[in-house]
């Protein structure tokens, strides 16, 4: 089976699997929810603060590349404000992470710092070090994924004040409850997507690497990571209340699709090194 048949299978394969659990959770949401549900898990709270650094650490590594790939790129047209865009969206990134540790106690929040600190750090030297056909390859993986991550948030978002669907742990009785094919309006509401679990698919951009990887479990583990972290984040979810399973799914099936939209319309705009 050459490639491109095996994309088109698992494709198909994929809108199958996500329309049966469509229909599925159509259904069956309220009793999942209803069997599951327990709003005291550690697991589930811990994940409800974590869960939504995915977009804002990638934002502040995207934003880091670029600038350090324009700080070396001495020729680049607009080079002043390229430079002065990413390090905006790199701050931008870094006062996002530190809002989400502000839900910790005071020596959680000193040592998460600490560690995002250093790894950005790290990643800068790493950076700086890299050869430059490489550097441009990351430049390129890092402006696909600030513009995915910003046409995530505004689609969420967007999704969620027109969709006006109640939380499970919202609910004051089961009559409130609406099935995810019954948009309600602006009610206030924002159950319909789950942002924390398209927020988690972000991580999915780490696909983008896998073509720079040589060894074929470092490729897997590119499709691997992403894939676990997904599905915790999004039964974690599920399991505290904040969403049903249809939320989830659907969350997951629109940061997919989406981070595919864009991949296919920015992507080839930023030519290859070998193009040039």
């Amino acid at each position: 089976m050459s490639f491109f048949k095996r994309r088109a299978f698992a494709t198909a394969l994929a809108l199958v699997l996500f329309a049966v659990l469509a229909v599925i959770f159509g259904i069956y949401d309220l009793r999942i929810s209803q069997a599951i549900v327990n709003q005291e898990s550690s697991f589930g709270r811990a994940l409800e603060v974590l869960g939504v650094l995915v977009a804002p650490i990638f934002a502040t590594l995207a934003g880091l590349t670029v600038m350090i790939f324009f700080i070396q790129e001495k020729n680049a047209s607009y080079r002043k404000w390229k430079i002065t865009f990413s390090c905006f969206v790199a701050a931008a990134g870094i006062g996002y992470t530190l809002y989400v540790f502000a839900d910790f106690s005071l020596w959680q929040r000193i040592g998460y710092t600490i560690v995002t600190f250093f790894l950005y750090i790290a990643v800068a030297v790493l950076l700086f070090k890299a050869p430059r056909s490489l550097l441009y390859e990351l430049m390129r993986i890092a402006v696909v994924t600030l513009f995915y991550l910003v046409a995530l948030l505004i689609l969420v978002d967007a999704l969620k004040l027109c969709w006006g669907r109640i939380r499970f742990r919202q609910l004051s009785d089961f009559s409130q409850f609406t099935p995810w094919y019954k948009p309600r309006g602006f009610t206030g509401y924002a159950s319909f997507p789950s942002g924390h679990t398209a927020n988690a698919t972000a991580l999915y951009a780490l696909t983008l690497c896998a073509p720079l990887i040589k060894s074929r479990a470092g490729k897997a583990m590119c499709y691997i990571v992403p894939g676990v972290w997904i599905v915790t984040m999004a039964a974690s979810r599920v399991l505290v209340g904040a969403h049903y399973a249809s939320d989830v799914l659907f969350g997951a099936a629109i940061s997919i699709a989406l981070f595919y939209l864009v991949r296919r319309l920015v992507l080839p705009r930023i030519r290859p090194l070998s193009a040039k």
